[in-house]
């Protein structure tokens, strides 16, 4: 799948600790990196983790696009990021448009599971 997909949605992948993760569960949807990626990145067509070593707690943040050759009502994913004691964590998923909800924030270790609803 190309940039050139038909539906592109605008996505902002924020972290705030030593590692986060977004995967994105609907198989017709692939995540491209407009913005953000550095050699702590490892991504594939469904997954995106930034990691900056054990407890080298750091920000970093994503500019993306989930694309789709097809519109869909929905699309599932989970996201999570390090669990430091020490440190608050956090990721965050801000969808820009077309989804009913547009914040998702990870809650530690244990991936949280999420879907959102397309817009009409």
């Amino acid at each position: 799948m190309s940039n050139e997909s038909k539906f592109k949605y605008p996505v902002t992948f924020s972290i705030d600790s030593d590692w986060g993760k977004l995967i994105i569960d609907t198989p017709e949807v692939k995540i491209f990196v407009k913005s953000g990626q550095d050699s702590n990145t490892t991504l594939t067509d469904n997954t995106i983790t930034w990691n900056n070593g054990p407890r080298a707690t750091g920000n970093k943040s994503y500019q993306l696009y989930l694309l789709s050759d097809s519109d869909l009502p929905s699309v599932n994913g989970q996201t999570g990021h390090g669990d430091d004691p020490n440190v608050s964590g956090r990721c965050t998923i801000t969808t820009l448009c077309d989804f009913d909800t547009n914040t998702i924030v990870g809650h530690g270790e244990n991936l949280q599971t999420f879907t959102v609803t397309v817009k009409e």
